[in-house]
């Protein structure tokens, strides 16, 4: 789940230390004013660290969807605050930025273009024409994938070993065992994002980044640890499938990259890399 703690420590690290000044201020607002209109306790003018753990706790329990409502939850808690008409333009204009910046950064859909058009497609032997086009854009996930500088030398030694058993078998002409160079790519890319959601909504640490972070190492002679294993990665692909819908993807690309995910999890497991069947040589 995508909450507004991960997402407001996000726009704080895309400010960057210039904007502190300005970040703070939207802190204040969001505590003063919005969490209020939420129906949580307001906080004192001073807060202690206390009360600051309490609403970064309060906070993370909060699903990023609850602020599409924030206009009106800023007017109930100026309410409370019994403040006037002149003292509400700047937490209004701080809040509406980071309300911009999240649609901006597809964390939250544009509610103006959140319902799309269902395409029809005309017959075979009638042109298109002019008419718009109706398909669903692509969504951009490179805000959420893994940066350059935040691959370890041992997770992109992870990355060179599965992309050479993806590659290397295409150029020894075993179509049927391997792929080709821009569907590795996009694998990679694939990988790249599930790592980033890892690292950015679940708080798994830079250095413990790994494919192990995906599934957990099981024996599979022990059959109650893999079935245990088996059923946390089946939770895991569900709340990923979910981010991913929450983002606006389509169902299609959603069972493409669990897809792909799977399959590297085949990879690390049997050391070997088969299409459609997954065993080993020696299984076959």
């Amino acid at each position: 789940m995508q909450n507004i703690l991960g997402t407001i420590n996000y726009y704080k690290s895309e400010l960057g230390p210039s904007q502190i000044a300005a970040y703070n201020q939207f802190e204040s607002a969001f505590r003063l004013f919005l969490m209020p209109g939420w129906g949580l306790p307001r906080p004192p003018k001073r807060s202690t660290k206390e009360d600051l753990a309490n609403a970064h706790y309060a906070l993370s329990q909060l699903p990023i969807e609850k602020l599409y409502g924030w206009e009106i939850a800023l007017e109930k808690g100026f309410d409370l605050a019994g403040k006037n008409d002149d003292q509400r333009s700047v937490p209004r204009s701080h809040i509406r930025k980071f309300y911009k910046w999240s649609i901006d950064k597809s964390i939250l859909v544009d509610p103006t273009c959140h319902e799309m058009t269902p395409k029809v497609s005309p017959p075979s032997f009638v042109g298109r024409g002019n008419r718009p086009n109706t398909r669903r854009n692509k969504v951009d996930m490179t805000p959420y994938s893994l940066k350059d500088d935040q691959i370890s030398e041992p997770l992109q030694q992870k990355f060179d070993g599965f992309w050479k058993f993806s590659i290397e078998p295409f150029y020894k002409k075993r179509i049927k065992k391997s792929i080709r160079e821009t569907t590795a790519e996009m694998h990679y890319r694939t990988h790249r994002e599930m790592l980033g959601w890892l690292h950015n909504h679940c708080n798994v640490p830079l250095d413990e980044l790994s494919f192990d972070s995906i599934i957990r190492p099981a024996s599979l002679i022990d059959r109650e640890d893999a079935e245990a294993a088996a059923e946390e990665f089946r939770e895991f692909m569900y709340e990923f499938a979910k981010f991913l819908q929450r983002r606006g993807c389509h169902s299609d690309s959603i069972a493409r990259k669990l897809g792909i995910i799977t399959q590297l999890v085949q990879f690390q497991y049997l050391g070997q890399y088969h299409h459609g069947t997954g065993l080993l040589g020696g299984d076959r």
